[in-house]
């Protein structure tokens, strides 16, 4: 992990914890920070990652054609 992921990662805690400095949160609320508000924006999150950097694909048919 490289010096700016870290400081990445405190501001991310930071910002989370509403100003609170990471270093005094208790580890409980390190934790919080970590999971999402409800079940269907976690499943919405892990679906945008898990799709961000694949290419769209299209099924072209037998004997259909592209068009330029």
């Amino acid at each position: 992990m490289s010096d700016q992921d870290m400081v990445n990662i405190k501001a991310y805690y930071t910002l989370l914890l509403m100003g609170k400095d990471p270093k005094e949160a208790e580890i409980d609320e390190l934790l919080d920070c970590l999971q999402a508000d409800n079940i269907v924006e976690r499943i919405m999150y892990r679906k945008e990652v898990s799709t961000n950097h694949q290419k769209a694909f299209i099924r072209i048919g037998r004997g259909d054609k592209g068009q330029a």
